[in-house]
């Protein structure tokens, strides 16, 4: 089913106060998928992780026992192939007759247009819309045509792919869509920075760009002092934490002699590197020093060699300044049964959801465990290889690191870390200067004081991956975190951010009542941008073409959207909440749809015009003195 016409709708449309992509595919048309066909569907789809179908539009079409228009199920399944890497969307226009599940029901489009082929659903972008729309009809396609089991799968995965390499690169990071999620469930608007990984939070003055756990408010000079691991071990030690006693070494002569100093069992790792890369742990003797450190310079000018810390490694969150979550972060691992191998067992264990090999990055909940070099390895040394048949109940390691970009896995321990070892989280963080940070803490029993245990600080990360950490974390929990994160890297408190009011009618009524909203904002030597077709503008004012350029005004105290009905209806507002909206009582035919519209967006603030209370109101949801 090719897609003939589409459209991408700004917030505050027709359809919805979410930004939408309306497509339509002429093959759609009078095109019905049965129930049987939803079956096979969601027996497909069951390699993706819950959260991924928990939406209203899935779960109407999941318990429907009745056929669904072909354009309808499209607009399903893109929302899916979205959600799949993190885009925070829900919203599908088709409702079925009998059923009006959800606060979204007033936000309807009339059934109609799905059975024309039209697929309405719920998007950021253009080209993000369009890519889903595309791989919505194509496994609406194969249902149509009766494809079930191994076929549907083939197609439905090769749809991911498509959708991931045409989008990836406009894509943030899973943390940062996390963030995003946050700001529109506290209306506060969002935008993906210029097809970028950032993401501008909010507009105006107060507005803040986040990438990953990263902020505009983050501290250059305490990521820099975190990633240089000789200098934060050093830093650390001065403040009285715990750490392990640690060298560095820039030639082979030079970590020998560490090692004799340090004394074996020893750590080898890079003096820059992340995620558990080149990282050697338990080096014993000479020969495994030299093997150690040569893996650690490869992408590396030098090596830190430190103490082995004995125990497990736990990872502790920190933001703001405070303790949020600690997970234990356990090696690859399988549990034998006594009848499969371990490669056979390894294979079932990369099958789970969380190790779905298709997502990448930090898209990726859990990496699947893989059978290389390392993991050979870490079987020889317990005497088994990948043809073994372990007994039942016996774990097999395939990782001594913990890291889950090495196959590890998440368990959340926040209840069980003693007192102790979240102080000494939460003051690793105030030393760096780090407003969200990770801490790798290896003690052999968290639940007791550190210095009774002799556990440390193994590493701290200034840009921790919290995907994995959060969805480990459980559900009733994972606001806190979410919101423990937002305040950090955004900003606490009530959001007191850019108050906009739309003026819709026709460019004469408009231009007044905007020219004396400039007087007011100039007056008050407040600046003013203006949204739209505006010329003569007061000086303090700043015309704004588009509402790209509204979330590039960094320095406005107050904006106007000003458009007519017309450009209302095809295109939409730009904005899923205003502060208020003023319209005109001759709007002509489409006075009720605008009217429903604004009503969404501005809820009891809808303004008339011929009001003499209007102008007041206006200046005042403008933050404009009276």
């Amino acid at each position: 089913m090719q897609i003939d016409q589409s459209n991408f709708l700004l917030p505050g449309n027709v359809h919805s106060r979410k930004a939408v992509m309306r497509a339509t595919s002429a093959a759609a048309a009078g095109q019905v998928v049965d129930p049987k066909a939803v079956t096979s569907l969601r027996r497909t789809l069951a390699f993706m992780r819950p959260a991924i179908l928990d939406f209203a539009g899935w779960r109407r079409l999941r318990r429907s026992e009745t056929g669904w228009p072909a354009a309808a199920v499209a607009e399903v399944m893109a929302v899916i192939v979205q959600r799949y890497v993190g885009w925070p969307v829900a919203y599908c226009a088709y409702r079925p007759a009998d059923d009006a599940e959800g606060a979204e029901v007033a936000e309807t489009a009339p059934a109609f247009q799905q059975a024309q082929g039209t697929a309405v659903f719920q998007t950021t972008d253009a080209q993000v819309g369009l890519a889903a729309a595309q791989a919505g009809f194509a496994v609406v396609q194969a249902l149509v045509d009766g494809f079930t089991g191994a076929e549907l799968r083939r197609v439905v995965r090769s749809q991911l792919r498509g959708f991931m390499d045409a989008t990836l690169p406009v894509t943030p990071s899973a943390h940062s869509l996390l963030l995003a999620q946050v700001a529109g469930e506290r209306g506060i608007p969002w935008q993906v920075v210029g097809g970028s990984g950032y993401v501008r939070i909010g507009l105006g003055r107060q507005a803040c760009i986040v990438k990953g756990t990263e902020s505009t408010l983050t501290s250059a000079i305490g990521v820099k002092m975190a990633s240089d691991k000789s200098l934060a071990n050093r830093l650390l030690a001065e403040a009285g934490l715990p750490v392990p006693r640690q060298r560095t070494a820039r030639t082979e002569k030079a970590a020998l002699a560490a090692g004799r100093e340090l004394g074996y069992p020893l750590v080898v790792k890079p003096i820059d590197g992340n995620m558990g890369r080149d990282v050697t742990i338990g080096v014993s003797n000479e020969a495994e020093m030299r093997k150690a450190f040569a893996r650690a310079v490869s992408q590396s000018n030098e090596a830190v060699i430190e103490t082995l810390i004995p125990g497990e490694e736990t990872r502790l969150l920190v933001a703001g300044g405070k303790f949020l979550a600690a997970m234990n972060r356990q090696p690859a691992h399988v549990t034998g049964d006594g009848s499969h191998t371990v490669a056979e067992l390894v294979k079932e264990e990369n099958k789970r959801p969380e190790r779905d090999s298709l997502l990448k990055r930090s898209h990726a909940l859990m990496k699947p465990i893989q059978l290389d070099e390392d993991a050979l390895g870490v079987l020889a040394q317990q005497g088994l290889t990948v043809d073994s048949i372990a007994e039942a109940g016996r774990q097999v390691f395939l990782r001594r690191e913990s890291n889950l970009s090495r196959g590890g896995s998440p368990l959340d321990v926040t209840d069980k870390v003693h007192p102790s070892i979240r102080r000494v989280a939460e003051a690793t963080a105030r030393t760096l200067r780090l407003d969200v940070c990770g801490i790798d803490f290896v003690t052999t029993d968290f639940t007791r004081p550190w210095q009774e245990t002799g556990g440390a600080i193994c590493e701290v990360n200034s840009r921790p991956g919290v995907y994995s950490q959060i969805m480990a974390t459980p559900e009733e929990r994972r606001d806190v975190i979410l919101e423990g994160l937002f305040n950090a890297l955004v900003g606490e408190g009530e959001y007191r951010g850019l108050p906009v009011v739309a003026l819709v009618g026709a460019p004469e009524a408009t231009a007044r009542m905007c020219e004396t909203l400039e007087t007011r904002a100039q007056r008050s030597g407040r600046k003013l941008g203006v949204v739209g077709e505006a010329s003569g503008l007061a000086p303090s004012c700043q015309p704004l073409q588009t509402m790209a350029d509204l979330f590039q005004a960094d320095s406005l105290d107050a904006a106007l959207i000003v458009l007519t009905p017309h450009d209302l209806l095809e295109r939409g507002l730009g904005l899923p909440r205003v502060a208020a909206a003023v319209t005109w009582p001759d709007l002509g035919s489409p006075t009720p749809t605008v009217h429903g519209i604004l009503g969404r967006i501005a809820g009891d603030a809808v303004l008339m015009a011929d009001d003499p209370a209007t102008t007041e109101r206006a200046a005042a949801a403008l933050g404009l003195p009276s």
